[in-house]
């Protein structure tokens, strides 16, 4: 999952909350420092953060490609930085947040998801995301 947006617009909080949606039970901190973080959980998760990078190679130092081709999901934070190296295709689903455009409230976030290798998952994404009791500004 490629999470991307600005400053505090809420990647960490909602890579808690995928993770504990996939059965991860211990807290889930902010990968900042440590630029990847491995949980168990019913699958296995690596929360990667690549803000503090400063070069591409990096990534390939870290390890990437082997985190990304095992039995994992990844969460990619700052997923925008490292885009060119990452793709938005293969099975990637690509999460953007953001605050809303007339930005009254620094609690409300917009969510814009999409799954751009399969458009059915896509489709049901978007629904998914309209299902929820989710004020209307915060989709």
């Amino acid at each position: 999952m490629l999470l991307s947006g600005d400053l505090g617009s809420g990647k960490t909080t909602i890579a808690q909350g995928i993770a504990a949606g996939l059965g991860v039970k211990e807290p889930v901190v902010s990968p900042t420092f440590a630029i990847v973080r491995e949980y168990e959980g019913d699958v296995r998760v690596a929360h990667v953060d690549v803000y503090r990078l400063e070069r591409m190679q990096e990534l390939h130092d870290l390890g990437f490609e082997e985190i990304v081709d095992g039995d994992r999901v990844v969460l990619l934070e700052w997923a925008e930085l490292v885009m060119p190296v990452v793709g938005a295709g293969g099975d990637r689903i690509v999460v953007r947040l953001g605050a809303p455009d007339d930005g009254d409230d620094d609690d409300v976030r917009t969510i814009d998801v999409h799954a751009p290798h399969d458009r059915a998952l896509d489709e049901r994404l978007t629904l998914a995301v309209n299902a929820t009791d989710l004020p209307r500004q915060a989709r």
